[in-house]
């Protein structure tokens, strides 16, 4: 009985209970498939797809240049977070796309960050520890930590095992300074060095422990200057080493988006800006004391543009200034409160909008994975001080926290079962974030995929149905958006409502000249539904003015003129303008020799269907066109020639 107690006590036992904890938690994640930023970092990234040969080209550019190339309206602000894409090609190399193995991964590497952070805070922390199986100061701090709710996207997206790799590394990073502390051995100074540089690469947010380390250290153990000197340098040579490779890989493409999709307060007065700002830093403390509802959504307007007059940004306000404040007053005293309060602030510091634009959504939830830290150790010093001491039966003491376990298992399992792909992710998302520009978007595409990958007929009209909605919501919401319109244009296309969808794409063009070839491509598929030549060449020649040297519109209209109106000279125009566009394009030349062979002009048509006899040499049809050619025009002994040609052709089986 008494080994028994001990070994309830014991480090061992704690490891083994946190580990199945993590893996609980989240085990149901490991059946999901790819979702949300999974496309761009992974299952649409070309250097993942290269798998390890891929590596150098990931150390080489910006995160997104293998998604979106080097394409500066995509890459723009600069993303250099290498380390959890190599580890995405290396599996890539073994296991090809399997999302199963990087759920289990992240979910293995979530259990091992949570391992850290015991030996991380059982270093710091242990001169508060009463030595208790589960009501101990460090193990509580960590238990409220693992099981917090607000982690599930970083562990549910498998793009953010780059949070989870920054906050291990830096975590061991902390622990090696820390043994430097105590006992001033070098080598702890060289694993740090290389542990932080590790954090650097997985993202650049890992530089806030810039300032938590050295905080750490003065909260840790008296010590002098020199060791604190010593014991910082490593992790200034690791950032100075980071941000000069950072520089070579990124260049001068390093300036935030100047539009209102990418940076939520553009176009917020002075007055607005700092209000907005803390209304949604107060809503990341109402999300850790109360994570519902969770969404991957805080992009405009789930969190409003609000002034000086909502109360709930001037509450923010105050308590962010109150804890700020709070924790400098009781800093030189070593306060638990104060450390905690500081590690939730410094890294939030970096994501907070107060200094500079961080991008589209003003909060996320993955941005809170390294503050919540300070949160826990906050929360664990008052259970354990306060309420456990008032509790003293350990049956209330577990009961608490078993309910507490519970409450965040029923809420994170469900969250992990939202996160199965991006059709449940949207379609759940968008009833949180209703207003939101990102979850209106992404709800009316995958509507769309999903009403073509359905056989049942009656629920993919209702899919079409429900994405011409949430398409029209959101270009009532953003009137000046390109994305709407060209997706609104979609759902009416996709709901057989082409002339809507002609208006929308109209639209699009004018919002985006630059979308011209896109969207031409796009009408082209929605009047090949249609049977009606007048509908066909009405929009045809609308288009034509936004965009004169496309080839599929001078092309169509080229040849519904000829074929349907009888139009020769109308149909050798755009069929010669089309031709000039694509000399090489078979059809073109080959319809444009039958015009002129139409129109009576039998050399020029012998010239275009030889043209496109050369571009397709095995073509039948292009070779008895320039029979029926030179038999009207008189050309015996070129006649009998081809006649020869088309009798091979057609002896050689074509």
């Amino acid at each position: 009985m008494i080994g028994s107690q001990n070994f309830y006590k014991s480090k061992i036992f704690k490891f083994i209970f946190i580990s199945v904890v993590c893996f609980i938690f989240y085990v149901n994640s490991i059946p999901n498939k790819y979702a949300f930023d999974d496309l761009v970092v992974i299952t649409h990234n070309k250097f993942i797809q290269n798998g390890i040969s891929g590596i150098p080209d990931i150390l080489k550019y910006d995160s997104w240049v293998g998604c979106f190339g080097k394409d500066p309206k995509f890459v723009e602000g600069g993303r250099y977070r290498p380390l959890s894409l190599i580890t995405f090609a290396i599996e890539n190399q073994f296991f090809g796309q399997n999302p199963n193995i990087s759920h289990l991964i992240n979910v293995l590497l979530y259990i091992l960050t949570a391992l850290l952070l015991y030996v991380f805070l059982l270093k710091l922390l242990g001169r508060y520890s009463n030595n208790d199986a589960f009501f101990d100061f460090p193990f509580v701090a960590v238990l409220l930590f693992i099981i917090h709710p607000l982690h599930s996207e970083v562990i549910d997206n498998i793009k953010g095992r780059d949070e989870i790799l920054t906050l291990a590394a830096s975590l061991a990073a902390t622990i090696f300074i820390l043994k430097y502390v105590e006992f001033h051995k070098i080598i702890n100074l060289l694993y740090g060095f290389i542990c932080f540089f590790l954090a650097l690469l997985s993202k650049e947010n890992a530089i806030t422990f810039l300032a938590i380390i050295p905080i750490t250290i003065y909260f840790y153990k008296k010590t002098n200057l020199f060791t604190y000197i010593y014991s910082v340098l490593p992790l200034i040579i690791a950032t100075i080493l980071f941000l000069i490779i950072r520089k070579f890989a990124l260049g001068t493409n390093i300036a935030p988006h100047k539009d209102f999709i990418s940076n939520a307060i553009i176009d917020a007065t002075l007055a607005q800006k700092y209000p907005t700002i803390f209304y949604a830093l107060g809503m990341y403390i109402k999300l850790l004391v109360f994570p519902h509802p969770l969404t991957f959504d805080y992009y405009p307007n789930h969190i409003p543009i609000v002034n000086w007059y909502n109360f709930f940004a001037i509450l923010s306000f105050c308590f962010y200034c109150f804890i700020l404040i709070y924790a400098l007053i009781n800093f030189k005293k070593r306060s638990v409160i104060s450390y905690g309060i500081l590690f939730y602030l410094i890294p939030l510091s970096i994501v907070s909008n107060l200094f500079f634009p961080i991008g589209g959504a003003l909060i996320t939830e993955r941005f809170i994975f390294i503050s919540s830290i300070g949160f826990s150790i906050i929360v664990a010093w008052f259970l354990t001080t306060r309420v456990f001491v008032l509790l003293k039966s350990c049956y209330l003491k577990t009961s608490l926290l078993a309910v507490l376990m519970l409450l965040c298992f029923i809420t994170t399992y469900s969250r992990n079962r939202v996160w199965k792909d991006d059709f449940t992710l949207f379609t759940t998302d968008v009833k949180t974030s209703f207003d939101s520009r990102k979850s209106n978007l992404g709800v009316s595409i995958v509507l769309l995929e999903q009403a073509n990958q359905v056989n049942d007929s009656t629920l993919a009209r209702k899919y079409r149905k429900d994405a011409l909605f949430y398409a029209n919501r959101l270009v009532k919401m953003f009137p000046n958006y390109v994305d709407a319109f060209y997706r609104l244009g979609n759902a009416y296309s996709e709901n057989n409502m082409p002339d809507s969808a002609m208006a929308c794409y109209k639209r699009t063009i004018h919002l985006s000249p630059d979308l011209n070839n896109i969207i031409c491509d796009k009408i082209q598929s929605v009047l090949d539904k249609s049977n009606d030549v007048d509908f066909k060449l009405k929009y045809y020649y609308e288009f034509l003015k936004y965009s004169p040297d496309n080839f599929s519109i001078n092309f169509e209209i080229g040849y519904l003129s000829g074929r349907y109106k009888n139009d020769i000279q109308k149909s050798i125009f755009y069929l010669n303008k089309a031709v000039e566009i694509e000399p090489g394009n078979f059809d073109a030349n080959n319809n444009l020799g039958l015009a002129f062979r139409i129109g009576g002009n039998y050399d020029k048509s012998s010239i275009y269907l030889k043209n496109a006899i050369k571009i397709n040499p095995y073509s039948l049809s292009a070779w008895q066109s320039l029979y029926s050619t030179y038999k009207l025009a008189g050309d015996k002994e070129k006649e009998k020639e081809v006649l020869v040609k088309i009798n091979e052709l057609q002896n050689s089986g074509y």
